[in-house]
């Protein structure tokens, strides 16, 4: 950087916006807490000359001495021919409307769960007096301190697997004063953690993958790898009750029974899948998804639960219909097999309906369990114990598949063959 032109610059204002033009010169990539060439020249401008952005709008006219330019254009500097990222160079970050300490043992925070956590995790969070809730791959231990600062009845365990990003951690818990809340564990997910039951699990774990981190600017090196990259395969851990599954389960976020679906039965197979939500929420347009809600005439019937059909084509549909025995008939008619993934009594209720209906013969369609780190072990079991127990007839009992693999699971339908069982008394018979 020629610094040879900053003789001219005489006020903060003059290196302000000195500092943006050199920026977009540089074709700087934004997006580790600001997102424009103006905003983080004022940023870096202020963190020299030791001010904040409360620094009144006249103040900005204020001349700049001597040493105060060499210490703006060194800080200058590094950002433009290092493509350091800005927080790295202030070790300050913003989240939740809170300030953090960071260093490149740390990913600087800017996760879309902060929305989250001034909502309250409203309405999926019912605050009833204290609540546990973990953090896992804490890192900054940002997301933990946010929640413990906007749920003042939360306790919190935070976790990482790595020494360094704990220390940077400890750091924002006295910043915060929060150690009698926030209790920090070095543990590989799950493995070192107490024996707790939370009300909420919340993480923000490495996602990218390789191919994708080979891509990214320059500014994203700076990052530790351990909290950004994911590898060749994306796992993340959700669960919409308090499971205790591996946490291992390649599923993602809100829609993850037809994000874990999709790859294996895309175009193959039209499947129907239970999933809880609200009917106008946008859906992303790779899904191109048939919504079947239920309407009680309150106002608030999509609080129950509706269906995706999950099709090759064509924009998505709303059906209303008017009670939940029309909208599994409707769900039924739709599909050509029904797939369960660990869930609780919904899930439960919806596969053994369908799977009733099957055995009565008012369908001749597929039912299957998607065996998720062993999920549905127990209830096989209890299944093959029922035939035994000749609760179950063994003819009906190849009627429930279950598989650990989606794709085998959809090859065991796509073969599958209902039994012929002769199970009604005709007329003459009676």
């Amino acid at each position: 950087m020629d610094l040879s032109q900053t003789t001219e610059l005489s006020t903060i204002r003059d290196w302000v916006r000195w500092a943006a033009s050199q920026f977009n010169d540089a074709g700087l990539w934004y997006g580790h807490g600001t997102d424009n060439a103006l905003d983080e020249a004022l940023a870096l401008v202020l963190y020299a000359l030791r001010l904040d952005h409360s620094l009144p709008g006249d103040f900005l006219d204020c001349r700049v001495t001597s040493d105060e330019k060499k210490r703006i254009g060194g800080y200058l500097k590094q950002r433009l021919e290092q493509h350091i990222p800005l927080a790295y160079i202030t070790h300050e970050a913003n989240f939740a409307g809170l300030s953090f300490y960071v260093n490149d043992d740390v990913l600087v925070p800017r996760s879309p769960i902060a929305e989250l956590i001034l909502q309250g995790f409203e309405p999926w969070l019912q605050v009833d007096g204290q609540l546990r809730i973990l953090d896992l791959c804490t890192g900054s231990g940002c997301i933990a301190i946010a929640c413990a600062h906007y749920l003042p009845d939360a306790l919190l365990d935070a976790s990482d697997i790595s020494p360094s990003a704990l220390d940077v951690a400890r750091v924002n818990i006295e910043r915060h004063q929060l150690h009698d809340r926030v209790n920090l564990y070095r543990s590989d997910v799950f493995d070192d953690l107490p024996a707790e039951r939370y009300d909420l699990i919340v993480s923000n774990p490495p996602y990218v993958s390789q191919e994708e981190m080979a891509g990214l600017p320059d500014e994203y090196s700076y990052e530790p790898a351990l909290g950004l990259e994911a590898g060749d395969t994306v796992y993340v851990y959700v669960t919409r009750t308090s499971g205790n599954l591996d946490p291992l389960v390649a599923v993602s976020d809100e829609d993850y029974d037809i994000t874990l679906l999709r790859d294996a039965f895309w175009d193959q197979i039209d499947l129907v899948v239970e999933q809880g939500g609200d009917p106008l929420q946008e859906l992303p347009e790779i899904y191109r998804s048939l919504f079947v809600g239920w309407d009680d005439d309150s106002g608030s019937g999509y609080d129950a639960a509706m269906e995706y059909q999950v099709q090759a084509d064509g924009d998505y549909q709303l059906l209303v219909v008017a009670s939940m025995h029309e909208r599994k008939a409707r769900m039924e008619s739709l599909s050509d097999g029904f797939v369960a993934l660990p869930g609780g009594w919904g899930t439960f209720e919806e596969i053994f309906e369908m799977l009733t209906w099957a055995q009565l013969g008012f369908h001749q369609k597929p039912c299957g369990l998607l065996n998720i780190a062993g999920y549905y072990d127990s209830l096989f079991a209890f299944l093959e114990h029922a035939v035994v127990e000749r609760f179950v007839r063994e003819e009906y009992r190849p009627m429930m598949i279950m598989e650990d693999d989606p794709a085998a699971l959809l090859d065991r339908f796509a073969v599958y063959r209902a039994p012929q069982v002769r199970k009604w008394l005709g007329p003459e018979e009676t």
